[in-house]
């Protein structure tokens, strides 16, 4: 879009006059230019100005497309792919690194420094790393980015895009593991593996309870490692969990479920690994950044605007996806990833609707729904 046809839309709608009008086209631009253009579902000709236009012509006045502005001014968080490649860059260093030197310093019976100090111990600690298998939980699990960011200290082999994969792909993980010349062992299997993703909001895609039945990424694990475990996987394999970018509430929540979901299978004596998994995030996003209602009088006016335009015809009662003025489960998070919007995020931010129970919805950064 060029300038001053941008410039006289926005003018147009939000009723601004010529100094405000310029100010904020400003803002837009460099916004646009270094963020927001970059969002996965824009196409050539129609990316974030236009959008952002379309978007704010859905309000029926002034004051509700004031509202809606602001929020985008002034609340908006958008996570760029440099920014989540960052996050992905961290794991080893900051979480693989530090949890096999540790587990090598209990082996050993020494402290964590002196491991990579003692012959036995940096031997040790590239066998354990060498022995860690992992595994991509979705499409947004970054696993190409993680293998080319590790070259030289992870091989492809002990990197798989899904859990899913067939057993001709586990079985070869396995192979290559005992053939590597640091192992040379025939009978070596994998001592740690992590389930890596992008993002959780509020852990129940990875981890709750249907009825009186368990569900999620996790027990699908579940399963496979007890497929695997003595073939592929030891049976005493620690499991860790780790997304790049998760939120404090997703981080509570998580901790609740897998430890009370590790009673209910060792109660019923039920299949459940060694140890219930670990949890671990690249970065955690604080409570403070979700909109809740009375902190601020544009908040409340965002919220509220939230609730009017809203098309009930958008729920999916058979997915537990009702009441989703405030996002999935309230998640009530200004938040727009590069590659996708979490259902987390203001239904605002990312529904279409056609109208048939309420207002017409359209989507600044349409979401799609992955599978």
């Amino acid at each position: 879009m060029k300038q001053e046809t941008g410039l006289f839309a926005l003018r147009a709608l939000m009723n601004w006059d010529h100094d405000t009008a310029e100010r904020e086209f400003k803002r837009l631009s460099f916004l646009a230019e270094y963020k927001y253009d970059e969002y996965a579902d824009f196409i050539a000709g129609s990316r974030f100005l236009e959008n952002l236009v379309r978007w704010l012509q859905q309000f029926d006045s002034t004051t509700p497309r004031a509202v809606a502005y602001n929020f985008i001014a002034r609340r908006l968080i958008f996570v760029t792919n440099s920014e989540m490649e960052r996050l992905v860059e961290q794991f080893f260093p900051r979480t693989l690194f530090y949890d096999t030197l540790n587990d090598v310093a209990q082996t050993l019976n020494c402290k964590q420094h002196e491991v990579l100090l003692r012959d036995d111990g940096k031997l040790e600690f590239e066998r354990e790393i060498r022995k860690t298998l992992i595994v991509g939980m979705s499409d947004g699990a970054r696993v190409d980015v993680l293998r080319r960011l590790n070259v030289g200290r992870l091989v492809n082999d002990q990197v798989l895009v899904s859990m899913d994969a067939d057993q001709s792909r586990w079985k070869s993980a396995q192979r290559k593991l005992a053939a590597s010349p640091i192992i040379e062992d025939p009978a070596a299997l994998f001592n740690r593996v992590y389930l890596i993703d992008d993002f959780t909001a509020s852990g129940t895609t990875l981890c709750r309870r249907a009825g009186n039945e368990w569900d999620g990424k996790l027990f699908r694990f579940l399963g496979r490692f007890r497929d695997e475990a003595g073939r592929t996987i030891s049976a005493d394999a620690t499991v860790g969990i780790h997304h790049f970018l998760g939120t404090e509430q997703a981080k509570e929540q998580l901790e609740g479920r897998i430890a009370t979901a590790g009673k209910d299978h060792r109660d019923a004596k039920g299949f459940w690994f060694r140890v219930d998994p670990r949890l671990s995030f690249g970065h955690l996003i604080q409570d403070d950044v979700r909109i809740m209602k009375g902190a601020d009088g544009d908040d409340d006016a965002f919220l509220q605007l939230c609730d009017d335009h809203y098309d009930k015809s958008i729920e999916k009662p058979e997915h537990d996806q009702v009441e989703l003025q405030h996002g999935y489960k309230g998640g009530a998070l200004p938040l727009v990833l590069q590659h996708n919007t979490p259902n987390n995020s203001f239904t605002l931010l990312h529904k279409e609707s056609t109208g048939a129970d309420g207002p017409v919805m359209r989507a600044l950064f349409r979401r799609r729904d992955r599978h």
